[in-house]
């Protein structure tokens, strides 16, 4: 195998294990994790851990909860005040989870007598991301999906390898397939030129 073919082998590798998340990311509007997806990793009085997996997505979502009392100079209860964060880890890749993408909402809610008077929702991801949208079939609660700029190294790696081990079985076997065309035409294996009855290539010096 020369080393143009070894370079153009591990180009390709390196190439699709980097664009398929985010060709899936793209592809992602066309399916959503509806609340028969999601199952329940974890639960505790505060903390809450969902998960939902697709073909080559896994969105993972913790929740922190908190309640607290609002009371007045008198010590008088006047309303149950709660806080959420929620943590939305979203993975993409194939064969192997590479990159994801993170996304933290807290929340506020006002509870007066058994009934939510205030609401309020804040993005507060950690790092600024190129572009996001609402996540499909969720859009309605103020979430979003950003691009997944965060790579998985192992997962990355990984799909790099498989990639490159795909591209050099696809380049084997087209070589063997030419070269038993050629054979059945007569023509020599390695640089195709007209054997007719010779048992040697004039042209390469490989025998047939």
């Amino acid at each position: 195998m020369t080393c143009r073919r070894v370079i153009a082998i591990a180009s390709i590798g390196i190439v699709l294990a980097g664009i398929t998340p985010y060709a899936l990311w793209a592809l992602s509007g066309m399916y959503a994790f509806g609340p028969d997806s999601w199952r329940i990793e974890s639960e505790s009085r505060q903390h809450f851990v969902w998960r939902a997996e697709w073909l080559g997505t896994r969105v993972e979502r913790r929740v922190r909860h908190i309640d607290g009392v609002a009371r007045d100079a008198e010590g008088r209860r006047l309303h149950v005040v709660s806080w959420s964060n929620e943590r939305w880890t979203r993975s993409w890749g194939l064969p192997f989870l590479s990159h994801e993408s993170v996304f933290v909402l807290a929340q506020d809610y006002v509870w007066h007598r058994g009934v939510m008077s205030r609401k309020s929702s804040k993005d507060v991801t950690p790092t600024p991301h190129l572009f996001h949208r609402g996540i499909p079939g969720l859009s309605s609660r103020g979430l979003n999906e950003y691009l997944p700029l965060r790579p998985r190294p192992v997962g990355l790696i990984a799909n790099t390898v498989v990639f490159m081990v795909a591209a050099y079985g696809a380049d084997r076997l087209w070589t063997k397939l030419c070269q038993t065309r050629r054979r059945r035409l007569g023509l020599c294996a390695t640089c195709r030129y007209d054997l007719g009855s010779l048992g040697v290539c004039p042209e390469c010096g490989r025998s047939v």
